[in-house]
């Protein structure tokens, strides 16, 4: 994708749509708090979640395509909802149902290809990413502008 234009400004309207969507959350019903010791496992999120309250990893935020951490554990935040709302683990099967659900959602709720696309990479690229390197993307910005210029394909074939 060469229209880096385009793309800052799908950033920029993802950003809005993440707070918007953990200010629905909440009105939900939902809350977080951020944790540098999450749930690593279904089964250890739903058990910590107490009255809608759920604990979401404050880590790993300082390379992301958001603007700022706050908004990377928005997402994390809204994604742990999904699971806890749907039912499903952290398998990687799991995973990819869960993030379908977000951009199936997303696409619903009006949010442009272009911002889906980069939801898409930023979310399940990085299940991909894990799946063939056993640790995650360290630079999450990177790794997401890569796969818009060459395709997550070619991007799995790098570390980031």
């Amino acid at each position: 994708m060469k229209n880096w234009d385009k793309i800052e400004d799908a950033l920029n309207e993802l950003e809005d749509y993440i707070i918007d969507k953990a200010e629905d959350l909440k009105l939900a019903g939902w809350s977080y708090f951020p944790t540098a010791k999450a749930p690593e496992s279904f089964r250890d999120l739903a058990r910590s979640s107490r009255n809608g309250k759920i604990p979401v990893a404050n880590y790993g935020c300082e390379k992301t395509i958001f603007k700022d951490a706050h908004t990377n554990v928005l997402s994390r935040f809204w994604h742990d909802v999904t699971h806890l709302e749907q039912g499903l683990g952290f398998s990687f099967y799991e995973e990819l149902d869960v993030i379908q659900r977000q951009i199936d959602q997303a696409r619903a709720d009006g949010l442009s290809f272009t911002a889906r696309v980069l939801l898409n990479f930023d979310m399940a690229g990085q299940v991909y990413y894990y799946d063939t390197h056993r640790e995650f993307v360290k630079d999450q910005y990177q790794f997401v502008m890569y796969c818009m210029a060459y395709g997550l394909d070619a991007a799995l074939e790098h570390k980031f």
